[in-house]
């Protein structure tokens, strides 16, 4: 073995021993329900945040499978949308894999009447031994009491550490084919 060869697979080496270890993103979705009770306003139509005195999982799905027999109860913080601002551990549940907790970072208002109101936002979604994974969220409340849907995105971004281990790979075929090349 020459000199830059075992300089090249000294660096690689080294390069693997200190690439931090990722783990794979949350995939799943998870139905919740319960009872709220409106802040400000009169009706739905003009209400600007709710408390959530009651909330349980109902269904869970991939990742986020409930550990228990539904109804599992779930932790719903205090939600303020007009005027909003992101909330740290909007939602806590415990499920078979650990405790999903979801940062909400942003809401929007789809629907709304006196008697119904849709709000939409997006977050970040963890769970132990997970990456923090980006997810949506969508609220639907009306006179009679309060639904939820909770679902991870979909998407699937390669990691550093795969990306720098394939280009290191490449280069190690590139330098083996020209040195054979001058031989």
């Amino acid at each position: 073995m020459n000199f830059k060869s075992l300089v090249f697979a000294a660096a690689v080496a080294l390069g693997m021993a200190t690439a931090p270890a990722f783990a794979a993103p949350i995939n799943g979705s998870i139905g919740l329900t319960g009872t709220y009770t409106r802040v400000g306003g009169t009706d739905l139509s003009d209400n600007t945040g709710f408390t959530f005195p009651s909330a349980f999982a109902l269904t869970g799905s991939g990742d986020l499978s409930l550990g228990a027999v539904p109804p599992v109860p779930a932790t719903i913080l205090d939600l303020t949308f007009s005027p909003f601002g992101p909330v740290a551990g909007f939602i806590t549940v415990p499920v078979a894999l650990g405790t999903l907790t979801f940062d909400l970072n942003s809401v929007t208002i789809g629907s709304r009447t006196s008697t119904d109101l849709t709000l939409d936002g997006t977050g970040t979604i963890h769970l132990p031994g997970f990456d923090a994974t980006a997810g949506s969220w969508n609220l639907t409340a009306n006179s009679r009491g309060s639904s939820f849907v909770f679902s991870t995105a979909l998407t699937s971004v390669p990691e550093p550490a795969t990306l720098a281990l394939m280009g290191a790979g490449l280069a190690g075929l590139a330098l083996r084919r020209r040195s054979k090349a001058a031989v």
